[in-house]
């Protein structure tokens, strides 16, 4: 919620940029906005227009100090009264009684789930901590042999350690409560084919990380879906991290995605291909055994690999772009080896991915 408020406040001080004193008129949007996001965050519509309102009589007239810029001393006045909001000043917890009963209270998506998690998981040995709300972030951050699940079933409670665990846990939560300690996001379908078989079959990239025996996920994105996974962070409360690689293609169309994704301080990464595409990393070889197209004295890094191949193909081999997509991420793939990327110019590259991933795995 309060990372809300502040990229609300960033885009909202900018009508502050260059006045003297704040004044009514210029900061009412700002005001608007700091509303809208309380409201959101399931505040009692009085107590936002109270808090608002309070911030107004405060900030109004203030003469902006030669060394402090409008939009900073206004954070500070916004900042002061959301700390008397939340209670004004810091108190020890006190546990008394056995057991002893904590009220933890919050806007909605503060994390008051999660800080119960580990505020117990914290403490003595043999402590047992039960969730019983929808949100799954605690469960994540439990080993699975730790999780336990009490089921209801015809009226008797159920006790259930074991397989099918998980999936009876994903499905009373709603979501999967662990998919994985690092994410893979991809462009799609074929991308992601592209990764699992290169990695199965180059030895050297399978020993810096194997994606199968790891806690790794891998997400195909498409267009609109990409945009806005990147924008809405929709893993942002989790404790997973993402990992980005997506084509550079001949526009570069996904580079301000990665350096948004790069700005984020919760431990992601992204980066985009140093050649065209995915199918630029299978050896010419490969596609002139399989297509029978000669594939010599070309920009291998440039070049539009399947587009190329579907123009050359005789007339009763025709296929289509996705059909040859299909075939160079999954069969072509597997014939891969390090000699042949080595050969291609590429292994470094491609090594310096699974070393990414390896660092982030284990840090995460």
């Amino acid at each position: 919620m309060f990372e809300n408020l502040t990229d609300k406040l960033e885009r909202s001080f900018k009508i502050l940029k260059g006045e003297g004193r704040i004044t009514e008129i210029n900061v009412a949007e700002t005001l608007k906005e700091i509303r809208r996001a309380l409201i959101d965050a399931d505040v009692n519509y009085r107590v936002a227009k109270t808090f608002t309102d309070t911030v107004k009589q405060k900030a109004l007239g203030q003469n902006v100090l030669t060394a402090v810029k409008p939009g900073q001393m206004m954070t500070k006045i916004v900042r002061d009264e959301l700390a008397l909001l939340m209670g004004g000043t810091a108190t020890d917890i006190r546990l008394e009684g056995t057991p002893a009963v904590i009220l933890i209270a919050g806007l909605q998506g503060s994390g008051k789930t999660t800080f119960s998690g580990k505020l117990a998981l914290a403490g003595k040995e043999n402590c047992q901590v039960m969730i019983t709300t929808h949100s799954p972030e605690v469960a994540k951050i439990c080993k699975n042999e730790n999780l336990i699940l009490i089921n209801r079933v015809n009226g008797r409670n159920e006790i259930i350690t074991e397989a099918p665990k998980l999936r009876l846990i994903a499905e009373t939560l709603g979501v999967m409560p662990y998919i994985g300690k690092v994410v893979i996001c991809v462009e799609g379908e074929n991308d992601r084919r592209f990764l699992l078989e290169i990695n199965r079959s180059v030895v050297e990239l399978r020993t810096i990380i194997d994606l199968e025996k790891s806690d790794i996920s891998i997400i195909p994105m498409t267009g609109s879906n990409l945009k806005q996974w990147v924008d809405r962070e929709y893993l942002k409360r989790s404790n997973i991290v993402e990992f980005h690689l997506y084509d550079k293609d001949c526009d570069e169309k996904y580079k301000e995605k990665v350096e948004k994704i790069n700005q984020r301080r919760d431990g992601s990464f992204a980066l985009l291909t140093q050649m065209n595409e995915m199918e630029n990393y299978i050896h010419p070889s490969i596609y002139q055994e399989y297509f029978g197209v000669l594939l010599e004295g070309l920009d291998w890094k440039t070049l539009d690999v399947p587009k190329y191949i579907m123009q050359r193909l005789d007339q009763e081999k025709k296929m289509k772009i996705s059909d040859i997509k299909e075939i160079s991420n999954g069969l072509l793939s597997r014939k891969m080896t390090k000699d042949l990327l080595v050969d291609i110019g590429a292994f470094e590259e491609v090594e310096g991915w699974f070393k990414k991933l390896k660092e982030m795995y284990e840090n995460n």
